[in-house]
């Protein structure tokens, strides 16, 4: 769970970085699109959370169709935030921005990647997810091993993408960190179901 951890911390980390060299008015765009990707997480987190007591609990009892059920309607309903979350930050994001900061410049800069930052949502919501139910399922090794795994897709998309498309390429490859979370933990979860409750 730590080097999970410290892997997370250091792909934002490293988002932070690579703006603070594109410049002070990157930097504060990109601070404030940050604040609201923060927003967004916590309402999926609140659905992670109860997705790891509902996982634990499955596990503990070694009850597969609880454990399936968990799964499945934390899908709906993560799917369902991540929608109306997204949304809400296309709708209110321009609003939100022009309170954030005086600055034109930052502000105009914030706009243009205001659809970025809106899909990070969408795209690491099964992430986010996961995360609940691998920690209640207690599979943290696969975890963190997903979890290094997409940091280096994270930094190899931003190596090929920002040379040429600058804070855009950025903006993707955080994107992908969230998106190659998403499908590792899924796809590993196929083998670690069999292998916690037994073949059906």
């Amino acid at each position: 769970m730590m080097i999970r951890s410290l892997a997370l911390l250091g792909g934002l980390s490293f988002f932070t970085r690579q703006s603070a060299v594109m410049g002070v008015d990157i930097l504060a765009a990109n601070t404030i699109l940050l604040r609201l990707y923060f927003f967004a997480v916590a309402f999926l987190d609140g659905l992670a959370t109860a997705a790891e007591q509902l996982a634990g609990r499955a596990v503990g009892a070694h009850f597969r169709p609880a454990f399936d059920r968990v799964v499945g309607l934390t899908t709906l309903w993560d799917f369902g935030f991540a929608v109306v979350v997204t949304l809400a930050l296309f709708a209110t994001g321009p609003w939100v921005i022009r309170q954030m900061t005086p600055i034109p410049e930052v502000r105009d800069l914030a706009l243009v990647y205001l659809p970025w930052a809106a899909m990070v949502p969408l795209v690491g919501v099964v992430a986010f997810q996961m995360d609940g139910i691998f920690i209640g399922a207690t599979w943290s090794r696969e975890m963190r091993n997903m979890m290094l795994l997409s940091l280096v897709v994270y930094v190899a998309t931003w190596a090929a993408l920002s040379p040429f498309f600058g804070n855009h390429g950025l903006w993707i490859a955080l994107l992908t960190f969230n998106g190659a979370r998403s499908i590792a933990f899924r796809w590993q979860m196929r083998a670690l179901v069999p292998r916690t409750f037994g073949a059906r």
